[in-house]
């Protein structure tokens, strides 16, 4: 199994400057210098954004979220965490960590003790090699790639640790509609103390990526921008930034800047709306980094919508049309047909078979 999976992620081939290359060094310096530019800030400075009425944390809750850590705290932490994923650069995976926690727990315990006290810990510990799993088979394009960050195992700890006192106030930040950053400090300082905003700050600013290419890591470069798949941090983290957003859309809709609109009829004011939301999405993207990659989106008239380009010419997004799929699942086919689910119940079962 693990041999088919080293050649089904084996790049052999990639297209660099428009043309296909077999050159193993070719294909590692494009491959290095795509993600070195990807995770690269080319703004020297963001707006901040303040929204009032943004949702907080009691004092108590505060202090709570950066008390001392407790080895039953720690202990509880690395068991919640799967034991058999795929080491970091580091080589151990959380199973080694369950095992010799009796001989480990010294040590580890100092790491979170200075982690408290000083806001940092070894950046060694901060080393991520980034993985390249093809979409689809003989991808030769870089887009045609998903990463997957594999982090060590001290790290991985202290992010577990971390975001399982997270998770016991997230929910108060965010709306409750959402709950279904680099600039962390920019959306919620005011939520959370200095000692919680450093920690996190030091978390996120001292990344290092090592690519994968073939088995061999490339590069060591730092992240001035983004979060990683596979911290366990970033799930929280995305959260909150994206309440930013949800803030704006309210606001929005609150003074009837967004309000919707029947697209065949009203055409002016389709126009109108569809320029605002492309102004929120703007500013966004202005003070939060967070970019959205206009390639991948579509909008998708239902029956006859007068002036489609113009509304699609406004958003800089592809027109097309209904059924399609979306996150795996059909939409907009007929709900009583049987076989818009064959597609879904394939993969389901090729799933299980694994």
């Amino acid at each position: 199994m693990a041999t088919t999976h080293k050649r089904f992620n084996a790049i052999d081939t990639l297209m660099v400057d428009g043309v296909s290359s077999s050159e193993p060094m070719d294909i590692q310096n494009a491959i290095l210098e795509f993600y070195q530019n990807l995770y690269r800030e080319i703004e020297a400075w963001r707006p901040n954004l303040n929204i009032q009425g943004d949702q907080s944390i009691t004092g108590e809750e505060q202090v709570w979220m950066s008390r001392q850590f407790e080895e039953d705290e720690v202990l509880k932490g690395i068991k919640l965490c799967v034991v058999d994923k795929a080491p970091g650069p580091d080589g151990y995976t959380m199973a080694f960590f369950q095992a010799f926690w009796d001989v480990l727990k010294e040590d580890l315990m100092l790491t979170f003790q200075n982690f408290h006290s000083q806001q940092m810990f070894e950046k060694s510990f901060n080393a991520t090699f980034m993985a390249l799993i093809p979409k689809k088979v003989g991808a030769t394009e870089l887009r045609d790639f998903r990463t997957i960050s594999l982090i060590t195992g001290v790290y991985k700890i202290i992010a577990k640790v971390l975001a399982e006192r997270l998770k016991r106030v997230v929910g108060k930040l965010v709306n409750k509609h959402q709950m279904t950053f680099h600039k962390v400090e920019a959306n919620y300082g005011c939520c959370f103390n200095s000692k919680w905003l450093k920690w996190m700050e030091f978390c996120i600013k001292t990344t290092r990526f090592s690519i994968l290419v073939n088995g061999e890591p490339v590069g060591f470069f730092p992240a001035e921008r983004g979060l990683r798949q596979g911290d366990l941090l970033s799930p929280f983290l995305f959260i909150i930034a994206m309440e930013g957003l949800d803030s704006m859309m309210r606001i929005a809709s609150q003074n009837s800047w967004i309000r919707g609109f029947n697209a065949r009829n009203r055409e002016n004011e389709a126009m109108e709306q569809i320029c605002h939301l492309r102004v929120i999405l703007v500013v966004f993207e202005a003070y939060s980094g967070l970019k959205v990659n206009w390639r991948k989106r579509s909008i998708f008239p239902v029956k006859e919508v007068q002036q489609i380009q113009v509304l699609a010419s406004i958003l800089n997004c592809k027109i097309e049309n209904l059924p399609t799929v979306y996150l795996g699942m059909p939409l907009g086919s007929m709900h009583k047909a049987v076989e818009i689910w064959d597609g879904v119940i394939e993969k389901t079962e090729k799933k299980l078979a694994l």
